[in-house]
């Protein structure tokens, strides 16, 4: 029954690799603070640049296992801040298309 509490090897292996990529993908964040600011064309400190590159670190996160061994983190994680800023565009356009629309 202990040994059902206690955590296996390959366990604390996957929590240290989980930590690793975490703390490599932090190290990236002015870095993807400015590509996201970049493509929406504000400044780094506006607050939609921060929700856009929280949301990219997080999608990093929960997708690590789609990065393949060997492969750089850094283009992988700026690709997916610039689709995560390119979608952010594209809802504000459209929020200004239905906010034209009900002025009409």
């Amino acid at each position: 029954m202990i040994s059902l509490l206690m955590p296996t090897a390959e366990t604390l292996s996957s929590r240290l690799d989980e930590r690793a990529f975490a703390a490599q993908t932090a190290e990236l964040r002015p870095h993807v603070r400015a590509v996201v600011a970049a493509v929406l064309g504000l400044g780094r400190d506006h607050p939609d640049v921060d929700d856009c590159a929280h949301e990219a670190l997080r999608r990093a996160l929960d997708g690590r296992e789609r990065l393949r061994d060997g492969e750089p983190m850094r283009p992988w994680v700026t690709g997916i801040a610039r689709h995560v800023a390119l979608d952010a565009l594209r809802a504000r356009k459209r929020q200004r298309e239905r906010t034209a629309l009900t002025r009409e």
